[in-house]
């Protein structure tokens, strides 16, 4: 049970109470809080019963008086040496709810590890040296040690529980990926409050998972839109999502020496699949070879695990060099009857697509490296580059058309990106700059995406409407308040009135504001 929840706490006492000091804190707890006696005498049923009491015992800060037990969230973080580790476990099962990312990622491994170390004879000696002092009848049966500590491993389960249910999934995704990085790299065994975590992890995450391979899967079974440009970075973003959604389970069961990966394995089979079927049966090796690269990239371990693996793609990474070979002629000849300035434009727009994709992170936590690349790379540099080109001579009409949806990809692309760092001025910006290119496009897909970010960011601009429109009519309400109050004030009482109708003024404003 969390601090505020425990007996001890309720009553204001401490593990070293005698039995009359308890009946004597409910007592008055009672006199002082009527309205609450039930859960007082609630608290003092469950010191006086033998498991009941083993279950605050084993979640409270023993070997300390009640001077010294923290009793906030800054006092938790302030105090640095407890005298026994159910104290030191308690501190910490107390801090998970409200602790960061970066915190979390320490705090939840450092709690499994000191649960490992929990033995039921080491709990029993501690719970027995603040009872002898207490004059409580000792614990002697260590299968009420055992229910105890189950009823712990529930109580951080919540606890963890209540953190994570505040996170988005990215944020959720980055504090198990880095958990499991951490054990990884530190070869550290854990127990079972480390596996609950992870097990709830995966449950919270398929949904998730699942809406992903959907996209994966409608995406690589259209071969009217693999080839585009903005389909296959679309489902690089996809195949990204999954890969950091699953990171977490492949390392760990990576490091056990298993093979359970999970759903994990029917994605990356189907994304396999796909790299035969281009090959064998589209003849497309290009293409074949740029789906090996994103399974091996983005599922290492898996593709190291998987039979064939490097073969095939040692195997297509010889017939695309061998290809490439051959038909460099040809491909020259080709581009005499495309224009040099399309041939600069489409290699520029492609390396700027690439930097996009690689650099930009379509999730949650990373804003400082997204900000850094949308301002300091694509704002002085990249944007320059597509203007350039979109305002040279020389393409033909039919360049043209591609030039104008190269331009609506990127700027589509950073506006989804700028939403990732709550820039909305800067996504209105590009929003808008890619539909004047989409409309030149003959790509129906790429207008329909530009159209849907406009339509959400319509969404946005009316709800920021209303919240300022709805916070100007409170400010106005409450200055009129405050001024009739203060003259009620000044007409019944003179100037200690109209301080006193000032104050009350204050209070009604407050509660308008609530």
């Amino acid at each position: 049970m969390l601090l505020k929840e425990n007996p001890f706490y309720l009553l204001e006492i401490d593990s070293l109470t005698s039995k009359q000091g308890i009946n004597e804190a409910a007592d008055d707890k009672s006199f002082d809080d009527p309205d609450n006696e039930e859960k007082y005498e609630n608290a003092r049923d469950s010191l006086f019963n033998l498991r009941k009491r083993v279950n605050a015992e084993i979640s409270w800060f023993l070997g300390m008086s009640w001077q010294d037990v923290p009793k906030s969230e800054s006092e938790l973080k302030s105090r640095q040496n407890y005298p026994n580790p159910i104290a030191t476990f308690t501190a910490i099962l107390n801090e998970i709810p409200d602790l960061s990312v970066e915190d979390a990622v320490v705090k939840i491994p450092e709690l499994d590890s000191l649960y490992l170390k929990l033995k039921p004879e080491i709990i029993k000696q501690i719970i027995n040296q603040d009872r002898k002092k207490a004059g409580i009848a000792l614990v002697q049966d260590n299968e009420i040690i055992d229910e105890g500590l189950k009823n712990l491993d529930e109580d951080v389960h919540q606890a963890i529980l209540k953190l994570t249910r505040k996170m988005k999934q990215p944020v959720y995704t980055r504090l198990a990926n880095e958990i499991a990085e951490n054990l990884v790299r530190q070869k550290a065994s854990y127990g079972n409050l480390l596996l609950r975590f992870f097990d709830t992890y995966d449950l919270d995450i398929t949904k998730y998972v699942l809406d992903e391979e959907k996209e994966i899967k409608k995406i690589l079974s259209d071969k009217n839109i693999i080839h585009k440009a903005s389909s296959f970075s679309d489902l690089e973003i996809h195949v990204r999502k999954v890969a950091s959604m699953t990171k977490a389970r492949c390392l760990l069961t990576d490091a056990k020496g298993t093979e359970d990966f999970g759903e994990i394995i029917r994605i990356f089979q189907f994304i396999y699949d796909k790299f035969f079927d281009f090959y064998n049966e589209d003849h497309d090796a290009n293409l074949s070879y740029r789906i090996i690269i994103l399974l091996k990239d983005n599922f290492p371990i898996i593709a190291k695990k998987k039979s064939g693996f490097e073969k095939n793609f040692e195997t297509i990474k010889d017939i695309v060099s061998r290809e490439g070979e051959k038909n460099r002629n040809k491909h020259t000849s080709q581009l005499v009857n495309t224009s040099q300035v399309y041939q600069d434009a489409e290699a520029a727009f492609e390396e700027i697509l690439s930097q996009i994709n690689t650099r930009g992170h379509f999730a949650d936590g990373y804003k400082q490296e997204n900000s850094c690349f949308l301002y300091n790379d694509f704002e002085k540099s990249y944007k320059n580059i597509v203007y350039s080109f979109l305002h040279r001579t020389g393409y033909s009409p039919e360049e043209m058309v591609r030039v104008h949806e190269y331009a609506a990809i990127i700027y589509l692309q950073i506006a989804n990106l700028s939403t990732w760092i709550d820039a909305w001025n800067l996504t209105r910006e590009y929003a808008n700059l890619a539909y004047e290119q989409a409309r030149y496009s003959n790509d129906m897909k790429l207008r329909q995406k530009v159209e849907n970010l406009k339509n959400e960011l319509a969404k946005v601009d009316a709800t920021q409407a209303v919240s300022q429109t709805k916070k100007s009519s409170e400010s106005t309400t409450i200055r009129w308040v405050l001024i009739i109050c203060t003259i009620i004030g000044i007409a019944v009482g003179g100037l200690e009135g109209a301080l006193a109708g000032f104050l009350i003024g204050c209070f009604i404003a407050n509660s308008i504001e609530k």
